[in-house]
């Protein structure tokens, strides 16, 4: 159910003429709707973190802050669990908080800096951000997350995990961090079960073929191997080759051994 305030009867106002503005008024009002929309959601993501610090979610009989999101906001739970997730984080980087409540990132860009950022490395990823888009800094920070599992090393272990979830659909989400030796084994257990699943609906549909299209397929081979248009696959045995073409009624009547009358 999402959130809705009280009902108006007021009308509405009436609608821009968006034809008749000047291209550089348009390009100025974007460029700034989209920073007040950008602190707006800083605001917003502020309040949800300090909602699921208190868990006044508990209280509607929810099991998470999420949850409470796609409930009363309309959100779906991957969507929230992600922002809930970047809430969390705000609180603990100032820098990228600030540039955030000031309009000059975006939250796609936040979420990104938030899956590395720490109080120590915020200020350069910050002024990385600043000149990268949201696309962009993506790529810069899945490499940057490689580079700080290496340096780690394969014996760090704690960071390693299977998430398996449903969606609101009903299919199922699969999120992992494995070892490289330990993820190609389940990539390729994977791949197997994806070439088995694309060829079981071909076995499906041979087995559950139209009736009628099989009878008519075979009604038309019988009349081409009739016409000797097509190979037979078994040699016709000599009483076939007599009755072969003939029906009932144009059969002729079987012919009954004669027998010489004895002396």
């Amino acid at each position: 159910m999402c959130s809705a305030g009280r009902a108006t009867t007021e009308p509405a106002a009436p609608s821009l003429d968006l034809g008749g503005i000047p291209a550089e008024r348009l390009e100025r009002e974007i460029t700034q709707l989209a920073a007040h929309i950008n602190a707006a959601t800083c605001r917003w993501l502020l309040l949800v973190g300090e909602f699921d610090r208190r868990g006044v979610w508990a209280e509607w009989g929810c099991k998470s802050c999420a949850d409470w999101l796609s409930y009363r906001c309309g959100l779906s739970l991957t969507t929230g669990r992600e922002q809930v997730r970047v809430a969390r984080l705000l609180a603990g980087l100032p820098l990228i908080r600030a540039a955030f409540e000031r309009g000059e990132l975006c939250y796609s860009q936040v979420r990104a800096l938030s899956r590395v950022a720490t109080r120590e490395t915020e200020h350069d990823l910050l002024e990385l951000a600043r000149y990268l888009t949201a696309g962009q800094l993506e790529v810069v920070v899945r490499s940057y997350r490689g580079v700080l599992d290496y340096e780690l090393g394969p014996d760090r272990t704690d960071r390693r995990y299977v998430r398996l979830e449903r969606d609101d659909d009903g299919s199922l989400l699969i999120q992992a961090r494995l070892p490289a030796d330990e993820g190609a084994v389940v990539a390729a257990a994977l791949e197997a079960g994806r070439d088995a699943l694309r060829e079981r609906p071909s076995s499906r549909a041979s087995a559950t073929a139209d009736p009628r299209q099989a009878d008519s397929e075979a009604r038309s081979a019988t009349s081409d191997a009739d016409a000797g248009r097509a190979p037979l696959k078994r040699p016709i045995s000599w009483t076939a080759r007599r009755t072969m073409g003939q029906t009932p009624t144009n059969r002729p009547p079987p012919q009954l051994p004669c027998r010489t009358p004895t002396p």
